[in-house]
């Protein structure tokens, strides 16, 4: 009884990758790199479905990014936005198949050997290269995020043995779960420690708790009429805020006098834009004096620090930071 049903389980395990065997011929048919993005969905149900809404997916069909090439005119862009497969390329080319689906699974995921590569040892469904540290490095994102990528090279340097967020560590946020499921390879995997495919331009707050930014205010002697407010500024974040070459990228710097009741009284802003080279330096402190009136002195309660994340000229933004203090 017992023999038979290890036989029997050996069919089963040998069947079902049979079936995956032929799932990989959708994968890396001929020509290359056509397998769409719901396809790999069918089994990575949850990658797909954080995939699907995050801006990878909609890097080519972005209004912005459609604005921001002139209809697809600047070519040097466009190999970014609808990459074909990057491991080991030397140069990025604009991939034919699913030009809809932007950066999508086969871009980060098919291998020159025509496997799909990944960082975990798995029992496969279709060939795949496991256990590939490549997955891990930050050079894997660096291939389309270039000045992110130099930024951070520059931070490791500086930082020496310190140990030094990945782009994979901030931008997918981790999770503990199972790579497939559905269908009935589900039954023969185990849940592990991956990340979510949300790549969220925001990260996630550190392990320890430490905020990625800080900030002190000081009130500096009176010049006339009005007090000069000092702001020191400084983020732990490996690269410069904002960061990317590409299209409109701005931080709006935010300081208000607020009432107790939390009506702003006085306000002054500061804005770095990306395309300007403009952005809060990686480990460095930002420092500013803002001229507020002392009749708004004499009214505030505290003194407020908001900085704004904006993509498009026209965009409320996204807080990144907010803070204040009793003046």
């Amino acid at each position: 009884m017992r023999f038979k049903a290890i036989k029997a389980f050996l069919v089963m395990v040998v069947t079902l990758n049979l079936g995956g065997c032929f799932l990989h011929l959708d994968v890396v048919e001929s020509p290359p790199n056509t397998a769409s993005a719901e396809l790999c969905g069918e089994c990575h149900k949850l990658e797909y479905a954080e995939w699907k809404e995050s801006g990878h997916a909609r890097a080519w069909v972005s209004e912005n990014f459609k604005k921001e090439t002139d209809d697809y005119q600047v070519e040097k862009c466009l190999a970014c936005h609808r990459a074909n497969p990057i491991y080991g390329a030397e140069k990025l080319t604009v991939r034919a198949n699913h030009p809809k689906e932007g950066v999508t699974c086969v871009t980060c995921h098919l291998t020159p050997d025509n496997e799909m590569g990944g960082p975990h040892f798995v029992l496969p469904a279709h060939f795949v290269k496991m256990s590939d540290p490549y997955y891990l490095d930050p050079k894997l994102c660096g291939s389309c995020h270039e000045s992110h990528y130099e930024q951070w090279k520059a931070s490791k340097a500086r930082l020496g043995s310190e140990k030094l967020s990945t782009c994979q560590d901030c931008h997918m946020p981790a999770v503990h779960r199972k790579l497939i499921t559905s269908g009935p390879m589900q039954y023969f995997h185990w849940a592990m420690d991956g990340k979510k495919h949300s790549f969220t331009a925001l990260p996630q707050v550190p392990e320890e708790g430490k905020p990625w930014f800080e900030s002190v205010t000081t009130l500096m002697p009176r010049q006339g009429e009005t007090i000069p407010v000092k702001l020191t500024l400084r983020h732990r974040l490996p690269h410069g805020v904002p960061s990317g070459i590409f299209g409109f990228k701005a931080v709006d710097l935010t300081v208000s006098f607020k009432s107790a009741n939390g009506l702003v009284i006085e306000e002054m802003h500061r804005v770095f834009h990306a395309e300007k080279k403009e952005f809060l330096k990686p480990g460095e402190d930002y420092q500013e004096n803002f001229l507020f009136s002392r009749k708004s002195l004499a009214q505030a309660e505290f003194v407020e620090i908001r900085l704004v994340r904006r993509d498009s000229r026209i965009s409320l933004g996204q807080v990144i930071f907010l803070t204040s203090s009793r003046i």
